[in-house]
């Protein structure tokens, strides 16, 4: 059967730039297997006049993206 390996800790890096550009050529340059982001989930037309850090980071980048949001309780 298939194994799963952890190689390495999960990596934390301070960087400074457009996010989307910096986090895709970070994934590159480290043969990084998997990013994770935050989303906030912005509304329609939130995302079409700014768009997502998380959208343009699945654009650029060649390994997976796992986007992850908050569950906001209701009262």
């Amino acid at each position: 059967g298939s194994e799963m390996c952890i190689r390495d800790r999960p990596r934390i890096s301070l960087l400074e730039g457009l996010p989307y550009e910096v986090l895709a050529h970070y994934a590159e340059r480290n043969e990084i297997d998997l990013v994770v982001l935050g989303a906030r989930g912005y509304s329609l037309v939130e995302k079409l006049f700014i768009g997502s850090t998380t959208d343009r980071v699945v654009r650029r980048t060649l390994c997976p993206v796992l986007s992850v949001r908050r569950i906001v309780e209701t009262a």
